[in-house]
């Protein structure tokens, strides 16, 4: 009889201990950027992120500079429900083409079908020269589950234009996992370029 009570309360204390230390949860992104400048230059942009828990892991590749790569690490600051905020400070190492060192911020702001979202760094180069500010953005409204019109603005050297900051138009659709991302950049201007996004999730 004690054997089948001891049996019965490992039985009921498994679940809790289960609960009691849930696995890590990890999710990120893997994303590839085809960019058509206006001088006609194919750029290839590479990015992936990884979070775990509140951290934020990133790895960029031809973002600051061609032939160059980047790796940072922030700290991922949440609040909110119906209208959600997350703030990541973070810091970042280039090497490469460019290399420095960059503080950098993410920041996404999600209200019911609308969403804001900006990225933006300085980065400081070692070698002494003028450092650069990049920054990146898309404000987008799910008109339906899978398709999404939004306006974009971005400002990064290996999308160069004769503007200091490309305003523009972009157009998500996505299926499951995948998602597609059109942007046009100064579309009502003979500076007009265009970047086609591809992005999976895990």
């Amino acid at each position: 009889m004690r054997r089948l009570l001891l049996l019965g309360c490992l039985a009921a204390a498994a679940p809790v201990s289960a609960q009691e230390k849930p696995e890590p949860a990890v999710t990120g992104y893997a994303a590839l950027y085809l960019g058509l400048t206006a001088s006609e230059e194919t750029v290839p942009i590479g990015v992936v992120g990884v979070d775990h828990r509140s951290w934020h892991f990133l790895a960029r590749y031809g973002y600051e500079d061609k032939d160059t790569f980047s790796g940072w690490v922030g700290r991922i600051f949440e609040t909110g429900d119906r209208v959600a905020l997350a703030v990541t400070p973070m810091v970042g190492l280039a090497v490469g083409n460019t290399d420095g060192v960059a503080p950098g911020l993410e920041f996404e702001l999600t209200w019911g079908r609308l969403t804001v979202y900006n990225e933006s760094e300085l980065l400081i180069p070692f070698d002494g020269s003028e450092s650069y500010f990049y920054a990146w953005g898309n404000s987008s409204f799910r008109i339906k589950d899978w398709f999404q019109p939004g306006v974009s603005i971005q400002r990064l050297r290996v999308l160069k234009s004769e503007r200091t900051v490309d305003p523009g138009l972009s157009i998500t659709a996505e299926f499951g996992r995948l998602s597609t991302t059109l942007y046009g950049y100064n579309p009502f201007t003979s500076d007009r370029f265009y970047q086609l996004g591809l992005e999976w999730s895990f």
